[in-house]
């Protein structure tokens, strides 16, 4: 009588999901997935052990096992919640719809199972198991729908270019062209008019003053504005700059530094005393800068 119970009022509401885990390079694909069901008995979620046996078949109904079934005895069923671990293996997975059938007894009882209605429908995550049997090159051309899936495009020969891919993956190459010249970029700055081209300068045109006292030999200068047949500059007539040749600052002591300012011409800078030096005799040595000088011990 109790058997008659449970196959009149037994019902199972499924969650499928698919058991996390590492992904490991290499590493073969796992085939174990959670099943997560709610078992109630006359509307009343139960509680106990039960035993639960799931077979996999191709059809909805009728057919026969795709594999041998899974048989777990006394699983806790609390609060009509229970929680399990299947695995069938790569066997089943084939490229075919699968379904699940499942039946339940007491987990006290050791007579026949009650099989529930409908069978459940392997739905996607579990069946992502299937992507084991998709093997490298095992898709080819004729297996591939061109109106859907574009095959592996063919490359063109140096110096040419694709022009246009066919539905079979090959292409039409074409010479490759060199496209029309940009437009001209903008001007450049004008320069000051130095004629001073591979160490060419233009005549001078006269002493002038370029207020720079550190210049000497002052002289006028006109501009670049053409070149003759063999290259060589030519220089108008027009003064554009007035500059001078840099005058020399060496006072000829090695304990000082030299340099000229704009404003107060030559400019002398000590060496801190006990720089070293040489003082140009040999029968000294130790020498050194003091105050300016260099000096030796003999």
């Amino acid at each position: 009588m109790k058997t008659q119970i449970i196959r009149t009022s037994l019902r199972v509401l499924l969650v499928w999901s698919l058991i996390a885990s590492p992904w490991l390079h290499a590493a073969p694909i796992e085939t174990v997935f959670t099943y997560q069901g709610e078992l109630k008995r006359l509307g009343t979620p139960a509680n106990g052990p039960f035993d639960l046996r799931f077979t996999m078949f191709d059809a909805a109904t009728g057919g026969g096992p795709l594999v041998s079934a899974l048989t777990l005895e006394n699983v806790d069923v609390s609060n009509g919640i229970f929680t399990v671990e299947l695995n069938f293996g790569l066997a089943p997975y084939s490229g075919s719809q699968l379904w699940l059938e499942i039946e339940v007894r007491n987990g006290s009882e050791t007579g026949a199972y009650t099989a529930l209605t409908p069978r459940q429908k392997i739905t996607a995550s579990p069946y992502a198991i299937h992507a084991e049997f998709v093997a490298m090159d095992s898709i080819g051309a004729l297996e591939a729908d061109s109106s859907e899936v574009q095959l592996r495009v063919a490359s063109c020969d140096n110096g040419t270019a694709i022009r246009s891919v066919n539905e079979d993956g090959s292409v039409v190459c074409e010479s490759a062209m060199t496209g029309p010249a940009g437009p001209e970029g903008p001007e450049g700055p004008q320069g000051d008019g130095l004629a001073t081209l591979f160490n060419y300068a233009c005549p001078s045109l006269g002493a002038c003053d370029d207020n720079d006292i550190c210049t000497s030999s002052d002289e006028e200068r006109g501009a670049i504005f053409g070149f003759g047949a063999s290259g060589e500059p030519r220089c108008g007539n027009t003064p554009v700059t007035c500059s001078g040749i840099p005058i020399s600052c060496d006072d000829g002591n090695v304990c000082t530094t030299e340099s000229c300012d704009p404003a107060l011409g030559c400019v002398f800078t000590l060496a801190s005393d006990g720089t070293l030096c040489d003082d140009g005799n040999p029968a000294t040595s130790n020498d050194h800068c003091s105050s300016g000088v260099c000096v030796g011990y003999n």
